[in-house]
């Protein structure tokens, strides 16, 4: 019949395709075989054991390490032995401070944090004080209490500064701005103090070279923001060169594909020029004060442990802020142990007494070093806690919102019915 086949023939045709399929099969299997016993062998070699690619290199530097090591406690007892009497003598006239010093300290303690804290305030019109303070203090705990806490304390004033609701460009230019608020002002209080010095006639050799230095700085920080605040030609340059370094860096970071140079400079642009034009004289005062604050400390200290001997302010002054200059660029954390050294060194060069000069140093560094780690951190604990409890709040209400949603639906549509 039509459409039909045969039993028998339909076997014979299964048979004759599974034998087809094992002999294709097999050949393929010779194939492969074949090809595999003809590859060449790939000779990997495994490396016998890990270490550095030059091992004298890596003694030499683990030998260095464990020298230096070995070097900072002897060289700390070997200093401590030759001041131990200054060093008694200075720890002895800080113990029997008496209570107007010690009052006066707090009030310049409180003026430096105010001062401080109002450099952040005018980086922002929507910056309160006592943003701009923990703004400061938390980069401060960051930079003293950590070795290159820097830019840990770039790191934290940005995410405070976004926590508070600022732009990623409103954070930069607060951060920037303060950072060279701070800068010009010592410059400033430099180039008075060093002025007064040789319009009197007291000048030395080093004295003319700060000053230079000091000026140069000055109109470097005046040409930095007329390029940013500015749209000239230079400032064009500045972006696109910006720009070319921002696409190179794409090709390997590619989350820098999105960004927007021109419209992030533009944006920048205009808060810097509002900057520069309502609080710029402000913020280059504030910045001074402080400076002028760290610098009175140690003329208070001094005047209460040696009230008979007249040391010249002026010459305390510079040299606290040529130490302060000259310790800038150091890597330990706050300058510990160089500006120590340096500004003992210079007051003691001043014509002050050793054991008074070690002793307002370290009151100075206890209350500019020590204590901002201890305050910063606390401040830093207290956001994070305000943080927590914002999203929580923040968690609730949407909870909250969810829940009523249903409800008031539901609620509507037996009203429309």
């Amino acid at each position: 019949m039509t459409g039909e086949c045969p039993r028998g023939h339909f076997e014979a045709n299964t048979e004759t395709i599974e034998s087809k399929c094992v002999v294709r099969t097999s050949t393929v299997t010779d194939v492969t075989s074949s090809l595999v016993v003809k590859a060449p062998a790939a000779e990997v070699s495994l490396p016998v054991r890990v270490g550095p690619l030059h091992p004298q290199r890596g003694l030499v530097r683990r030998t260095t390490r464990v020298v230096l090591l070995a070097l900072i406690p002897i060289v700390v007892i070997v200093a401590f032995g030759r001041m131990r009497d200054s060093l008694s003598g200075a720890v002895g006239q800080v113990l029997v401070l008496g209570p107007w010093p010690i009052m006066a300290l707090g009030a310049l303690w409180i003026a430096m944090v105010l001062a401080r804290g109002a450099v952040y305030r005018h980086t922002h019109r929507d910056l309160r004080i006592s943003h701009g303070v923990v703004l400061d203090q938390v980069n401060l705990a960051a930079t003293n209490g950590v070795p290159g806490g820097s830019l840990l304390g770039i790191g934290l004033r940005y995410r405070v500064s976004r926590s508070l609701g600022h732009s990623s460009e409103s954070a930069g230019l607060t951060v920037f701005a303060s950072g060279q608020a701070f800068a010009l002002g010592r410059w400033l209080v430099v180039v008075a103090v060093l002025g007064e010095i040789m319009l009197t006639g007291r000048a030395t050799q080093v004295d003319m070279g700060a000053l230079v230095a000091a000026l140069v700085a000055l109109g470097s920080g005046v040409l930095v923001w007329t390029v940013i605040s500015s749209d000239s030609r230079s400032s064009r340059w500045v972006v696109s060169a910006a720009d070319r370094l921002v696409r190179h860096l794409a090709r390997v970071f590619p989350p820098a594909r999105s960004m927007n140079l021109e419209r992030s400079a533009e944006r920048v642009r205009s808060r810097a020029s509002s900057l520069v034009r309502t609080r710029g004289l402000a913020l280059l005062l504030f910045g001074a004060l402080s400076t002028l604050a760290g610098a009175a400390m140690i003329l208070v200290v001094i005047e209460a442990l040696t009230p008979a001997t007249s040391v010249d302010p002026w010459i305390i002054l510079r040299a606290y802020l040529l130490a302060r200059v000259a310790t800038s660029f150091i890597p330990t954390p706050g300058g510990v142990g160089v500006l120590d050294g340096a500004l003992t060194t210079g007051l003691i060069a001043a014509g002050v007494d050793p054991s008074a000069a070690i002793a307002s140093v370290m009151v100075y560094r206890a209350i500019t070093w020590a204590l901002p780690i201890a305050f910063g951190s606390i401040l830093y604990l207290c956001w994070r806690a305000r943080l927590s409890a914002d999203a929580d709040v923040d968690a609730h209400v949407h909870a909250d919102v969810r829940d009523v949603a249903p409800v008031a639906n539901v609620r509507d549509l037996a009203d429309a019915a």
